[in-house]
């Protein structure tokens, strides 16, 4: 069986999000980018299926 899991990068939770100069996205300069913990889990999910 074949799975597809979509991934988003998100920033960091331990890194403090500032808003940008336009007041309507975040400013990205020193932000460090991660996946997301529910596509973590979705991952880890459907490597268990596939093992099963």
């Amino acid at each position: 069986m074949r799975f597809l899991v979509c991934l988003k990068q998100v920033p960091d939770s331990t890194v403090k999000v500032k808003v940008g100069g336009g007041g309507k996205a975040i400013a990205t300069e020193g932000i460090t980018w991660s996946m997301s913990p529910y596509d973590e889990y979705a991952v880890e999910l459907a490597l268990e299926r596939k093992d099963a």
